[in-house]
């Protein structure tokens, strides 16, 4: 007898079985799922603006990897309430999360401020991809693209190359699975081509959320149908979306594929023998008391995360390493030991080339005034006293 999911709105929700990831369930029964060698052929999620992809659809999909601990997930998303969901979410499975946020962590602040890309510098002050693969880690990244903009988008960037890298340098036979998310994925598609084409290799999934296919140039299409065998579409898609489902996907009127319910969605899925599956179903999302409790645990969280961060040097230390000069003393050189000779180092080279220098603050000039006004009211003072008490009295 199946049992049934607790944490899922509706009866008709089914516990997951291993090694399937659910999408949902067809004619209140069947289960539409991917099993996990079709997941490493990737999926994208398209639907517009407001159709829940970020605040129901992509926690309700993360949830199943958090919960199970044979592998890791790296989450990208814009949304502040998503990310600390999910975050908590995490810490009541007991994983060991990571998460990357500028207005809470030291590291998503220096990667706002970092200008140039540094595998080693990635790896030793903001999250150890390589460990996070081996060791099943979950990671969440929210760079705050609302206030940030491009340096956001440059932040993500840096640490897409940064897994990137380290997804080839896995040399096991078979690998863990780990499972990549990123919301609003048009933005991040130019760093997204190796890991999308070379991801089955090294057991590295893509799961991807886009408003509409129109959002991607010509060359970004060519990359996501070349190596995005799964793909699901919401009830809000524009027309040009539309029109792409029925012709290519789903045989049925343009009123039909875009008026909807919330829940449902239509899909095109490999199944285990390679062949493709069309059809629509049911979203199965996190029941909204599961969601509540989420939310109101968050504070308790945040504060936790403030709480144990650690200074971060913005710049490599290999970039920060002065030149070591050999030249004969001077009375403004430093001497320092190496061993058993000694190497003068000049202390202009001490400067950093990176870091600019600091600047003296200009003074005000309405500061300079206030200043200026008060001074002559001192002396005033002191003159009219002088005239009635005299020079010499003391008062």
């Amino acid at each position: 007898m199946k049992k049934k999911r607790p944490d899922v709105e509706g009866d008709e929700c089914l516990m997951i079985k291993e090694k399937k990831y659910n999408l949902g369930t067809k004619d209140k029964s069947k289960e539409i799922y991917l099993s996990e060698a079709i997941r490493l052929k990737n999926l994208v999620v398209v639907g517009a603006n407001g159709t829940g992809k970020s605040s129901r659809i992509l926690p309700a999909l993360v949830k199943q990897d958090i919960e199970d601990k044979r592998v890791g997930a790296t989450i990208i998303t814009g949304d502040r309430d998503t990310s600390m969901v999910l975050f908590a979410l995490a810490k009541r499975a007991n994983r060991d999360v990571h998460i990357i946020k500028p207005s809470l962590t030291n590291s998503g602040e220096a990667l706002l401020e970092s200008e140039e890309y540094s595998y080693s510098f990635i790896q030793e002050q903001i999250v150890n991809f390589e460990r996070v693969l081996d060791e099943k880690q979950i990671v969440i990244i929210d760079m705050e693209f609302a206030q940030h903009q491009e340096d956001a988008i440059k932040g993500v960037a840096l640490l897409l190359k940064a897994l990137e890298e380290a997804m080839v340098k896995r040399d096991k036979p078979n690998p863990t699975a780990h499972y990549l998310y990123v919301d609003d994925v048009h933005m991040y598609m130019p760093f997204m081509k190796n890991i999308l084409r070379l991801g089955k290799t090294y057991g590295v999934g893509s799961i991807l959320f886009l408003d509409t296919r129109l959002y991607l140039k010509d060359e970004e299409l060519a990359v996501l149908d070349a190596n995005v065998r799964n793909s699901v579409f919401t009830n809000g898609l524009t027309v040009a979306d539309a029109e792409y489902v029925l012709r290519d996907i789903y045989e049925k009127q343009i009123p039909y594929i875009r008026n909807r319910t919330p829940k449902e969605f239509q899909y095109s899925i490999v199944d285990k023998s390679g062949k493709r599956t069309t059809g629509h179903s049911d979203f199965a999302f996190l029941a909204e008391d599961v969601l509540h409790s989420l939310k109101l645990s968050v504070p308790r969280y945040r504060g936790g995360i403030l709480r144990q961060q650690k200074p971060i040097s913005t710049v490599p230390k290999s970039v920060l390493k002065p030149e070591v000069v050999r030249h004969k003393p001077d009375s403004k050189d430093v001497v320092e030991e190496t061993g058993t000779e000694q190497l003068n180092v000049s202390i202009a080279d001490k400067k950093s080339t990176v870091l600019p220098e600091v600047q003296p603050k200009p003074k005000s000039k309405k500061k300079e005034r206030v200043v200026s006004s008060v001074q002559r009211e001192f002396k005033r003072h002191v003159v009219i006293l002088d005239d009635v008490f005299g020079d010499d009295d003391e008062f």
